[in-house]
């Protein structure tokens, strides 16, 4: 980056026209009271790429700017001479989709006057974001083609950086941030539109959401069959989401929605006493119409993972027992903490001290899946 301090008042700018001839050109000078700063002021303003749509099918464009979001302000002493700003900014992008690109003009001009308030404390920001005079907007094309991408939507990053700025009257830029933006690309094929690829659950019973719409509008109502694979691991809390060309609301039991409105499926993790580790699922969508371009379709899938929450262990009623001559006897009661995949044999015996003061019994207890009850001792 460049950084450069603007010219004082009455001093000459010096601009070449041709090979071999200078001009120079004397600046007019400032009134009294707007005087040049004597010491740096700092301007960190936080920049954020801005798309004039958010969402766009294949095939369609969006415009690129650059917008200042934060530390927009600069506090300058009151009388001195107004802060300027300017920065040219280039666009990239980054995204695994085909047919992704940028227009030729890769690069937004950004230019901030900050002007002196009427408190004469401070500077207010009065911005001209890209494209300014001169500089054409930046685009991002989308290629409409006639094959179906995924079943998840595409992704197109967007970034900015700072190719060159200029600071002007004692102003200093310091830590400029861009944020990026994230464009979404709608396959326009005949799919399903699945907002995630991946679910995560837990055997406490916490849930995740993923939503489902169709890319185009279908001749004949499409229904898409949600199933889970494993339901000892995770539960879809509907059987099946239909969609048409239109919303038919009607029917509150079998209601069919329109084809781009996005429909909610809860994924719910359940719970089993086995310490198993964490379990992997799928959540299954299966359409089906008398529209052939639907009926054709896979079936997609949503991978799960149901996190465990059982720790295997014994469970003791008690940590000491008190026992008298000739023959008092006191009891505790041995469990399982988990269930088990297989026989779990506890041997119990009496260790340290004197051996032949108490005896046990029984000497050992077997448990199973389903023999995790207490046992006295």
């Amino acid at each position: 980056m460049n950084r450069a301090a603007g010219r004082m008042p009455g001093a000459p700018a010096l601009r070449r026209l041709a090979a071999g001839l200078l001009v120079l050109t004397f600046l007019a000078p400032l009134p009294a009271a707007a005087q040049i700063a004597p010491s740096h002021t700092p301007y960190s303003p936080n920049f954020a790429v801005q798309l004039s749509k958010s969402t766009i099918t294949e095939g369609e464009s969006v415009t690129v700017t650059v917008q200042c979001i934060k530390n927009c302000i600069a506090a300058r002493p009151a009388g001195y001479a107004p802060l300027y700003f300017t920065a040219t900014m280039g666009i990239s992008i980054s995204t695994s989709l085909a047919g992704v690109s940028l227009s030729a003009n890769r690069q937004l001009s950004y230019e901030s006057f900050l002007r002196n308030s009427a408190a004469g404390n401070t500077f207010n920001q009065a911005s001209k974001s890209g494209p300014t005079s001169g500089v054409l907007p930046v685009t991002i094309a989308t290629t409409d083609d006639s094959a179906s991408q995924s079943g998840n939507p595409n992704t197109v990053r967007v970034q900015a950086q700072v190719d060159e700025y200029a600071a002007y009257w004692g102003l200093y830029a310091d830590g400029i941030s861009i944020a990026p933006a994230t464009l979404t690309v709608v396959d326009n094929e005949p799919n399903l539109q699945v907002s995630k690829s991946e679910v995560s659950t837990s055997e406490d019973g916490s849930t995740d959401t993923f939503t489902v719409r169709l890319t185009s509008a279908p001749t004949a109502t499409v229904t898409v069959a949600v199933s889970s694979g494993d339901t000892s691991e995770a539960t879809v809390n509907l059987a099946a989401l239909k969609f048409a060309a239109a919303a038919d609301l009607s029917d509150s039991n079998d209601p069919v929605y329109k084809w781009d409105d996005p429909r909610t499926v809860t994924v719910t993790g359940q719970d089993d006493d086995v310490d198993g580790g964490d379990q992997t699922y799928s959540i299954t969508l299966d359409p089906s119409s008398s529209d052939t371009n639907y009926n054709g379709l896979s079936n997609t899938t949503v991978s799960g993972t149901n996190t465990d929450d059982d720790d295997a262990a014994l469970t003791v009623s008690e940590t000491a027992v008190s026992t008298s001559e000739p023959s008092g006897t006191d009891t505790f009661t041995v469990e399982l903490a988990t269930e088990p995949t297989a026989t779990v044999t506890v041997t119990i015996g009496v260790t340290g001290g004197d051996t032949d003061e108490a005896a046990v019994n029984p000497s050992s207890i077997k448990f199973g899946a389903a023999a995790d009850s207490g046992n006295s001792i």
